[in-house]
């Protein structure tokens, strides 16, 4: 068993949390999906990707947009490709699956709404040696289909060597989202699972052991049984360490890896919850915006040169503590000033 090479892998992670559309309801939580599950592929002590081979799109609007994204990706990835979409899935008239996006109208899918079947064809397409698809919306067990014998396989990817996806439901089934909850339903015990391990397991967490696991969850809690296909042997490599393996030569996680373990916060050692993160977040960014205004309205120039970089190192922190790029931009900025 391996991990991917970080040095010949992607991992493109896209979903929509708000929509235009008063006919889709909003889901905060797959937000929070995107950045831990980011937080867990490029963590050095359980994923390892380099953050920039590890692409985040969120609440995208643009159809084209998102396709070129997954074509640069699925292009240059060599090794592991790995594709997670979270959020609305519906589905068309002749049964096909559409990923819902921030800006689809439900009454024209076919032309504001991606198709499954443009991901197939772009991992199709794609050089990598194991390619990978996580479903985290309504219907997402159309992506694999029933052939009879207790497996399933995807939609028209037969043949398709080195090929697996993970789905969150059943053909038929609505993935749920518990109004309030963190993460969604499925993801929530996905990164609950990674951020945990299994005790005395392996070193490596493979796919096969990551849906098994999943699958054992749901059943005992009635949750949508989730669905697996793959092809070869693609379920065999590792997606992320174990936290808690204890097999010898195991590698060790980084500090605060497995401190989320079981607490529904991931990584809760190095990334505060989305609660604290609001409670800190807000008043250092009002204490930001006071700052300089004061200090502009004095006409003591010294004071203003010293207002300036206390305003940026809030910012900063405003940042880090909220996960948003726009602040650290802020922050640089003020200390350039």
């Amino acid at each position: 068993m391996r991990l991917p090479d970080p040095r010949r892998s992607y991992a493109v992670l896209i979903g929509a949390s708000t929509y235009r559309s008063d006919a889709v309801a909003d889901l905060p939580a797959v937000r929070n999906n995107l950045y831990y599950l980011a937080a867990v592929l490029t963590h050095p002590g359980l994923g390892g990707l380099p953050v920039e081979r590890c692409v985040v799109v969120p609440d995208p609007t643009d159809v084209r947009a998102v396709y070129r994204t997954l074509r640069s990706c699925a292009s240059a990835a060599e090794d592991t490709l790995l594709v997670y979409f979270a959020g609305h899935g519906q589905t068309g008239p002749r049964d096909e699956l559409f990923l819902v996006l921030a800006d689809t109208d439900p009454s024209e899918l076919r032309f504001s709404a991606l198709p499954f079947d443009v991901i197939r064809e772009v991992i199709a397409d794609s050089p990598a040696a194991d390619r990978v698809v996580i479903l985290d919306c309504c219907f997402s067990g159309r992506a694999v289909q029933d052939m009879g014998s207790g497996t399933e396989t995807p939609l028209g990817q037969v043949g398709i060597e080195g090929t697996y996806v993970l789905t969150s439901a059943p053909v038929n089934t609505v993935a749920p989202a518990p109004v309030g909850a963190t993460y969604t339903s499925f993801t929530g015990k996905l990164l609950a699972f990674l951020t945990g391990g299994v005790p005395g397991g392996p070193a490596l967490l493979t796919f096969g052991e990551i849906y098994r696991r999943l699958l054992r969850t749901a059943t005992a809690k009635g949750l949508p049984v989730p669905g697996q296909r793959g092809t070869g042997t693609v379920d065999m490599p590792g997606l992320t360490r174990n936290p808690a393996a204890t097999e010898p030569g195991a590698p060790a996680p980084a500090a605060g890896a497995a401190e989320g373990r079981a607490t529904g916060s991931v990584l809760s050692g190095t990334w505060p919850s989305l609660k604290v993160r609001r409670r800190l977040g807000i008043p250092l960014m009002l204490l930001g915006v006071t700052l300089p205004v004061l200090a502009w309205s004095t006409p003591t120039p010294t004071r203003s040169l010293v207002a300036v970089p206390i305003v940026g190192a809030v910012l900063c922190a405003a940042g880090v503590t909220l996960r948003k790029r726009p602040y650290r931009t802020l922050a640089i900025a003020a200390y350039v000033l």
